[in-house]
């Protein structure tokens, strides 16, 4: 029963509201995060420093100079459910290329029958599900202070013999209008369905996300708007102070985002702090809320350059 509730819960965390479970899980696993610095944060994508950028704006991926390796684990209600990624990055002569996976499964989920002799519902075995994404992405210079990136995405979702594929692609644009950053991106910007082996299929919906930083010394300060399927406008705010005197050996952030809970809007509180050392960068997060999915949750996250 204890699975049966997370599955429901994991369902709920993908769409940011409760829908069929294979509709359109795999392309919302964002919404778990990409890394403890983008949680820490408030979840404000496309200002990332590593490869896990990968899944968040391709178009930051040519800031990168030089091959960057990213990792993130996190288990949630009690280590039931396990969500990892991996994300891979490599500077070419023009622009940077990246590939990198998204996984979230839960084992053992019990399954029920209703008993003939008393009507009553009963155990007949376990199922596993497993849902995610692989990524492959490019980000390139398109003006002197404009970037530009595009990523094919590979979706797929199991759960027992039903089975779920799909592609799509995002569009990214990172550029500076003084003396603000800006982060815009399109995901799943292609009317590709997500075709079912029950010969089911369910529409993917485009998903817009713009976002902005205004450094003031040491101090970023970053908002962020995404729209939903649902027509809902979803914002998030987020601080990251990197102290000079420390040569960017320390990193400080702090972040509040809404989430869609049914009709409602919740908010999410974290904190975050990183760790620079040299080629290793270690990440650390807490988040906070009323939102029951992703109450009380620890994230650690490493990106490593070399």
């Amino acid at each position: 029963m204890k699975k049966m509730v997370l599955l429901f819960v994991i369902a709920w965390i993908n769409l940011c509201r409760i829908a069929p479970l294979y509709a359109t899980g795999a392309f919302s696993l964002v919404d778990f995060g990409t890394s403890a610095q983008m949680i820490g944060t408030g979840h404000i994508i496309g200002f990332s420093s590593g490869a896990s950028s990968i899944f968040e704006n391709p178009a930051s991926l040519s800031m990168l100079s030089r091959p960057s390796l990213s990792s993130f684990y996190v288990s949630i209600m009690d280590n039931e459910a396990r969500f990892y990624n991996i994300a891979l990055a490599y500077p070419l002569a023009i622009g940077t290329l990246g590939v990198g996976i998204m996984v979230v499964s839960v084992t053992g989920i019990d399954t029920t029958e209703i008993d003939s002799g008393t009507n009553w519902y009963v155990s007949s075995g376990q199922i596993d599900y497993t849902n995610g994404l692989v990524k492959l992405a490019y980000g390139w210079p398109l003006l002197p202070s404009w970037k530009a990136g595009l990523t094919y995405t590979y979706m797929f979702s199991y759960l027992g013999t039903t089975q779920s594929v799909a592609s799509n692609a995002d569009i990214g644009l990172m550029g500076s209008i003084h003396p603000l950053d800006i982060s815009f991106v399109i995901r799943n910007c292609i009317s590709s369905p997500m075709r079912f082996n029950s010969t089911q299929k369910e529409t993917v919906d485009a998903t817009y996300i713009l976002g902005a930083r205004l450094p003031i010394s040491d101090l970023n300060i970053m908002a962020q708007a995404s729209s939903t399927p649902e027509g809902s406008i979803l914002k998030s705010i987020g601080t990251q102070y990197h102290p000079s005197y420390l040569n960017d050996l320390l990193s400080l952030g702090a972040g509040c985002r809404e989430v869609l809970s049914e009709q409602d809007v919740k908010f999410v509180y974290s904190v975050g702090i990183g760790v620079n050392l040299k080629s290793l960068r270690c990440h650390f997060a807490y988040e906070k809320s009323d939102y029951l999915p992703q109450d009380n949750n620890y994230y650690f996250s490493v990106d490593m350059g070399f």
